[in-house]
C-alpha cells in the first residue's frame, strides 16, 4: 500500500469495505461516474489483497468471524461448509464484513428451506396419522405403528432406505406395508429373527419343515444342544410343527 493510500485510509478512518464503497459513491456523485475508471475483473480482489489489513481481510482462514446465527430447531450446523467457506474467502481476499454478510444470507436461505421441508414433512405425517387412525381406530394406532417399526428393524432397513421407500409409496402405504409384515411375526420373533410367522399357513410350514429336514447344517445344530444357534433352531422347529398341525395361537 502506498503512503498516500495509508494516509487517506487513516484520515478517512475506513474500517470496512462498506466505508470505502460509500466514499467511492460520493466521489462518483461529485466528479461524475463516467469520468471515474471502472476496475476490471480481478482488480478489486487484488487490491483487497494488497491492502488486506486496511480493508479487514484476516491473516488466517480461522480468523473469519461469523455473525450471530440461530438455527431452527432440528437443523444441524454444516461445519464442513463453514471450513470451506473460510478457506475460499481467504483465497479471494474477501474482507470480514463481506464474509459475514454473505454467510448470514446463506444460512438464512438454508434455514428457510429447512423450515419449509420440516413443515411439509409434519403435514404429511399428520395426514398419514389421521388416515391410519380412521382405518385402525385411534386406540390401535400406536401399537400398529410400533409393529411396523419392529418389522422394518427386523429386516435390517435403515432410515435412509425407509425414506426412499416412503418417497415412492407414501407414508400411509409404507406403514401399512410393514404393519402387515409385522402381524405375521410375533414380538419375540421380530427380535430373534427366526423368520417364522405365527400366521404362516400350515402348508407353507410343512414345506419349510421338509426343506429343513434336508438341511444337514440345520439338523446338526438342532441335535447338538451345545452348538451355537441351537436354541433358535429348536424354537423354529417346534413352532413350524405347531403351525403345520394348526395349533399355533392366533393373533389379532
Amino acid at each position: 500500500m502506498s503512503k498516500d493510500a495509508q494516509t487517506l485510509i487513516g484520515r478517512k478512518q475506513f474500517s470496512t469495505v462498506g466505508h470505502l464503497a460509500d466514499a467511492l459513491v460520493n466521489q462518483e456523485k461529485l466528479i461524475g461516474a463516467d469520468k471515474i475508471a471502472k476496475p476490471v475483473n480481478g482488480e478489486i480482489t487484488k487490491w483487497f489483497g494488497e491492502n488486506r489489513e486496511a480493508v479487514g481481510v484476516p491473516a488466517k482462514a480461522e480468523d473469519y468471524k461469523l455473525p450471530d446465527i440461530k438455527l431452527p430447531e432440528g437443523q444441524e450446523w454444516d461445519k464442513d461448509l463453514e471450513t470451506r467457506a473460510r478457506a475460499f474467502a481467504l483465497e479471494r481476499n474477501i474482507p470480514q464484513d463481506l464474509f459475514a454478510e454473505f454467510a448470514a444470507f446463506v444460512v438464512e436461505d438454508r434455514s428457510r428451506l429447512f423450515t419449509v421441508q420440516q413443515e411439509h414433512v409434519a403435514a404429511e405425517e399428520a395426514q398419514a396419522k389421521a388416515a391410519l387412525e380412521q382405518k385402525w381406530g385411534a386406540k390401535n394406532y400406536d401399537a400398529n405403528v410400533e409393529t411396523a417399526k419392529l418389522a422394518a428393524r427386523h429386516f435390517g432397513y435403515d432410515a435412509e432406505f425407509l425414506a426412499k421407500l416412503e418417497a415412492g409409496m407414501g407414508s400411509v402405504a409404507l406403514i401399512e406395508h410393514f404393519h402387515k409384515i409385522g402381524t405375521m411375526i410375533d414380538e419375540s420373533e421380530l427380535v430373534s429373527g427366526d423368520n417364522v410367522g405365527l400366521r404362516t399357513p400350515a402348508t407353507d410350514a410343512q414345506k419349510r419343515i421338509d426343506a429343513l429336514k434336508q438341511d444337514g447344517q440345520f439338523q446338526k445344530t438342532l441335535r447338538n444342544r451345545g452348538a451355537p444357534g441351537h436354541k433358535e433352531a429348536s424354537q423354529q422347529w417346534t413352532r413350524l410343527h405347531e403351525l403345520a398341525a394348526g395349533e399355533a395361537k392366533k393373533t389379532s
